[in-house]
């Protein structure tokens, strides 16, 4: 999991005025022009992103603006029917490095679900406490609003003078963009519901720094892997396969839940092969494949892998999926 540790602070930024008749608006839209990105606008927006950032650890943060790609139009509007694909403007490619609930926190190095955080929490009060983690508290309105759909949240988005003038969301694994308040409603995200408003610096980092394996323990984790029965290791290798290709679905990668990308017969299929496969698992994830933790947890929880030695404390749940992936790996490694 070679990723670079940078962590982007938002600032302190203004409360969005609504209307009770209208609903909320965008609160740094600069044009009631509802076509394409004006010249005005663009060179806001490019004054806001240009300038050099520095993290708290002294990173210095590029960030980037440039129209969607036709495809990126294409793929997005039908998904989200609502966005204006002309005026939305890319910040950021597509990575699974981070999802939008840890962007609209102020992450860009960790992929974050509050509810695999805090699994004796409601989902609700799960995320309260996260955002709370980061500074931020529920408000009537707010720079920062939470979205659901009807099986529960989705997405965070965020607004303010470190993010361009309008609306700025990373959409899962995709591409973060900068659009209008309500634009991205439809099936996958719902629609907002929750706002927050930052009171304070983030109480803590991340809550904890991104961890790294170590080039001989990722050896280590790989040599267990070559004593996997050849026919065990070929079944697994094609429903690994089909399981990475459903993962393409861009309504999959849209969404900031783990659970999302695993929901398909072959992971399924994967999981029911029990231990055998755990050293697979286990080889994958130390390359940088998050999700295959998903698949070590529902082997663990079935009884049919070794969940003792697996089970990760209260403490390193409440991590990022890449950290909990790292506490996972080091149990298994050191057994």
């Amino acid at each position: 999991m070679n990723i670079n540790s940078v962590e982007n602070r938002i600032i302190s930024q203004p409360v969005m005025k609504t209307s009770a008749k209208e609903g909320p608006s965008d609160s740094f839209q600069k044009t009631d022009n509802q076509g394409k990105l004006d010249a005005d606008l663009m060179k806001d927006l490019q004054k806001t992103l240009s300038g050099a950032k520095v993290s708290e650890d002294g990173t210095k943060l590029e960030r980037l603006e440039r129209p969607m790609t036709e495809d990126e139009k294409v793929r997005f509007h039908e998904y989200f029917p609502v966005l204006d694909v002309d005026k939305a403007v890319v910040t950021d490619e597509a990575t699974d490095r981070y999802n939008c609930i840890a962007w609209s926190g102020g992450i860009t190095d960790q992929w974050v679900w509050p509810p695999s955080m805090y699994p004796n929490l409601t989902e609700d009060k799960a995320f309260d406490k996260f955002y709370s983690s980061r500074g931020f508290k529920r408000a009537e309105k707010g720079e920062l609003v939470r979205w659901s759909n009807d099986q529960g949240i989705t997405h965070g988005s965020i607004s303010g003078p470190d993010h361009g003038p309008r609306w700025e969301s990373k959409c899962g694994g995709e591409a973060r963009i900068q659009h209008g308040f309500d634009e991205l409603q439809g099936e996958i995200y719902g629609k907002p519901d929750t706002f927050y408003t930052k009171v304070s610096d983030p109480i803590s980092v991340m809550p904890n720094r991104l961890k790294e394996l170590s080039g001989d323990i990722k050896l280590g984790i790989k040599a267990k892997a070559l004593h996997v029965d050849p026919q065990v290791k070929k079944k697994f290798d094609g429903l690994y396969a089909s399981w990475q290709q459903f993962r393409k679905n861009p309504k999959v990668t849209m969404s900031a839940n783990p659970a999302d990308y695993c929901k398909t017969e072959s992971f399924t299929e994967i999981t029911k092969m029990g231990g055998s496969v755990i050293p697979l698992l286990m080889e994958k994830m130390s390359r940088g494949d998050i999700f295959c933790l998903q698949a070590v947890g529902a082997i663990a929880k079935s009884g049919r892998g070794p969940e003792k030695e697996l089970k990760l404390s209260g403490k390193e749940l409440a991590d990022s999926e890449q950290n909990k992936a790292y506490n996972a790996l080091m149990k298994y490694y050191n057994n």
